[in-house]
């Protein structure tokens, strides 16, 4: 993951094989009554949409 002081890539791979890859035009973090979460927002490329990064307990 790097951010490029624009947008957020994200390239994963397993064992040296390429997976996905994909930019994320920003990260929000929403907290609700016992979680918080950091999403990736308005990601293209391999995936499209949003992504959960994190999820933890809100306490």
């Amino acid at each position: 993951m790097a951010f490029d002081g624009k947008s957020i890539n994200v390239s994963q791979s397993v064992d040296g094989e390429f997976i996905e890859e994909y930019d994320c035009q920003g990260l929000t973090i929403e907290i609700e009554k016992d979680i918080k979460q950091y999403i990736l927002r308005d990601c293209s490329g391999s995936f499209n949409g949003d992504s959960v990064l994190l999820s933890i307990p809100n306490k």
